[in-house]
Parts: structure tokens; C-alpha cells; sequence
């Protein structure tokens, strides 16, 4: 293949990094067929565009670059990896994750020509010797969506759903998108201490020009975990505006460009929550420990049957709000043991970090309800705690390579 017919995509977390790749790519003669992040965004950016090789930035060797190369080789008609970083301490740990060559930077044109060439001439081989044959093309990827729920307010949700997110965005290395949904009070934004940039209100106005790469802009980062929020409307009349079409359709959006997206709803049914439990992989059913919630989980339960929702979706989620209750997670799990059962016990340090605005994951890591919290996201998302100490759980998250 001639050098200027070869389409190149670049995924690489580093903003500038990738700019220096382009150029770089242009001038040994190679079209950048488009840029990505690692993750979500960039599998899709590969499926849609069809390139003939993909440049992965390790990025320090982090889970989610090296995640995103398995990804990206796990089907026979992938295009060819080629992973780079600065200098060669990430060499091994992209082949085995299935990269076919490792360029180390900083890098010439001609090296990454030579490169490149390289490894298409190896996959024209590949291709040959299988007859021209291969697996049919991967649907689009979507992230797992992840809805927090409970029957009635004030038994923590919002608390459970933001540390959720940042749990996952730190023990995963991978993007976290927090979709605030609660028509009622809608405090995600408070409770992270985060300015309202924009909210659903203009994502909604802008949904039907909105792509996969710009819905980003319509989300706010939360600098210390690095989630994306997307906050409730400010004001709650906007709500009159959004029906659960829209709600679909932005939960589908987000769910495009990030690899989790975790939903907090209102203590109430209504057609918005129906969309957001029936697009969930995982719903986190909470209650705390009352009778009168108890009783509205097991009508809930009963509902989310009638609906079809399938059992292994469910999460049940006990909040011990005081350290005084009169029902016990053993009684709550004798009447609605149909579903698994998390237990978050009465931590003080719940309440001292909900005063000072800061999930408690972040501000005391070690309290017994940040433990809790870790673990369900860790369960969530596929990973045995003991598996972080092995070859992906040893790397730290990294923000990129300096070049």
C-alpha cells in the first residue's frame, strides 16, 4: 500500500501530543484519518472511520490505553495496533495486550513511515493466508449505564450516585460520565461542589446537531476525579420541556463517548426513570433502613417485574442513614432477598464530607463507607479487588507522557 493511501486514526488522552502526531503523520505522507481519546470515543472513532492502522498512545501504561488496544484486536478483521510512549518501559505491556509494533518517542517521520509500512505489508500477509476472510464488522460500542434508584427521597441516593462515579473514574482509569436526572431537587452539582456550566436543558435544545465528539462541551469536569457531570437543569420548571424521548436519546449519546455513565434519579416513577432503568446494564436499588421505605422498595421490586426488567439487573442497596434503625439488613434481605444486597453502614464521615461539598471517596478514602463504595464499583465494573495488584492493577493513572 502507498504510503499516501494509508489512514491512520490517533488515540491519545494528551491534547497536544496528538497535534504533534498529525504533523508528524503529514509529513511522512500519512492521512489521519481522525483523533480520539483512549476508550469508548476512540472505538467508536475506529468503527465508524475504517482506518488502516491505529496509532495508541500508552499513556504511562495505563489500564485504559492498554484496555483499549484488547479492544481494539479482539476481532480478526481489527486493523493493526501500534502503540508508542516515551522510551521502552511500556514495550512489553502493549504487545501482550495485542499492539503489533512499539515506536518509542520522540520519533522521525521516517521511523514511523518504516513502522507502519512494516506492519500493513504483515497484515496484507494475514489477510492472504486467511483467504481474504474475517470476522463482520463490530457494532457500535456503547458504556456500560449504570442507574441509581430508589422509591422514595432522602435515602441517599445522590451521595451513593456521585461517589459511585468517582469510585469508578479513580479504581478504573476509564471516562465516567454522571447524568443528573433528579427532577425534584437535582443536587449532583452541589454535592461535588461543581459549577453549572451548562446542563440537560441545552443539551436537549442542541440534541438534534449534537455528535459523539461535542457532547463533552455540554459537561462539566470534576477536576479531582476527573468525572464528567451533566447537571440537572437550575431551574426545575425546565423539566416541563424534557420527556423521556429526549432523556433516551441523551442517555444514548453520553452512554457513545464514555466507558461508564452513571444516572441519579428522583425518589419517584415516572416515564423519564422508566428510560433510564430500561437503558441500565446495573440498577442500584436504594433504601435505607425504614419501614416505610422498605415497604416502597418491595412495591418498587414488584413493579420493575411487571416491566420485565430482568433480575440480574438489579442491585439491591441498603443506606443505614443513623446509627439508631430499627430494620437491619438481615430483616431487609429475609423480605427482598430476591436481589443481590449491599450493605452501606452509618459512617459520620458520610456527613463531614457532605458538609464541606466533597465525595467521601476522595476526602476519607479509608472510612468504612468509602470501602463499601469501592468494592460495589470494582464489582460493577468486572474487577476482583485482587486483581489490581496484578499487571494492569499495578499502574497508576497517568495523565500522558511528556514529549
Amino acid at each position: 500500500m502507498a504510503t499516501d493511501a494509508v489512514r491512520v486514526v490517533v488515540l491519545d488522552s494528551n491534547l497536544d501530543r496528538r497535534a504533534r502526531l498529525r504533523s508528524l503523520l503529514a509529513e511522512a505522507g500519512v492521512t489521519t484519518a481522525g483523533d480520539a481519546g483512549h476508550g469508548i470515543e476512540g472505538l467508536n472513532l475506529v468503527q465508524e472511520t475504517h482506518p488502516d492502522a491505529v496509532l495508541v498512545a500508552l499513556d504511562d501504561r495505563s489500564p485504559r490505553a492498554l484496555r483499549t488496544i484488547e479492544a481494539l484486536t479482539e476481532q480478526s478483521s481489527s486493523p493493526p495496533v501500534l502503540g508508542y510512549a516515551r522510551g521502552v518501559s511500556s514495550m512489553r505491556e502493549a504487545m501482550v495486550a495485542g499492539a503489533r509494533d512499539y515506536l518509542a518517542l520522540p520519533m522521525s517521520a521516517g521511523e514511523l513511515r518504516r513502522s507502519l509500512h512494516l506492519v500493513l505489508a504483515q497484515e496484507g500477509r494475514r489477510r492472504a493466508a486467511l483467504g481474504g476472510t474475517g470476522d463482520s464488522p463490530a457494532p457500535t460500542r456503547v458504556g456500560e449505564v449504570i442507574t441509581v434508584f430508589g422509591a422514595k427521597g432522602g435515602v441517599g441516593k445522590t451521595t451513593i450516585a456521585s461517589n459511585l462515579a468517582v469510585s469508578l473514574a479513580r479504581e478504573t482509569g476509564q471516562s465516567v460520565a454522571l447524568v443528573d436526572l433528579d427532577t425534584r431537587f437535582g443536587d449532583a452539582a452541589l454535592t461535588l461542589d461543581m459549577p453549572a456550566e451548562a446542563s440537560m436543558t441545552e443539551l436537549v435544545r442542541d440534541l438534534s446537531q449534537i455528535t459523539r465528539d461535542q457532547v463533552r462541551s455540554y459537561l462539566t469536569e470534576h477536576h479531582a476525579s476527573g468525572v464528567m457531570l451533566l447537571p440537572a437543569p437550575p431551574n426545575p420548571a425546565d423539566w416541563s420541556e424534557i420527556g423521556a424521548p429526549e432523556v433516551e436519546a441523551v442517555i444514548a449519546l453520553v452512554a457513545s463517548a464514555f466507558d461508564y455513565v452513571v444516572i441519579d434519579t428522583p425518589g419517584t416513577f415516572n416515564d423519564m426513570v422508566a428510560s433510564a432503568i430500561e437503558r441500565a446494564s446495573a440498577v442500584l436499588i436504594v433504601t435505607s433502613l425504614d419501614v416505610v421505605s422498605v415497604k416502597d422498595t418491595w412495591l418498587a421490586l414488584d413493579m420493575l417485574a411487571s416491566w420485565g426488567v430482568p433480575e440480574d439487573r438489579l442491585k439491591l442497596v441498603t443506606n443505614r442513614m443513623s446509627p439508631h434503625s430499627v430494620v437491619s439488613e438481615a430483616d431487609i434481605a429475609g423480605m427482598l432477598g430476591r436481589v443481590s444486597l449491599t450493605a452501606f453502614p452509618y459512617d459520620p464521615a458520610v456527613i463531614r464530607a457532605t458538609a464541606i461539598a466533597q465525595p467521601v471517596v476522595l476526602a476519607r478514602p479509608q472510612s468504612p463507607f468509602s470501602r463499601r463504595l469501592t468494592a460495589l464499583a470494582l464489582s460493577l465494573a468486572g474487577v476482583e479487588p485482587s486483581q489490581k495488584r496484578g499487571l494492569f492493577g499495578r499502574f497508576r493513572r497517568g495523565s500522558g507522557v511528556n514529549e
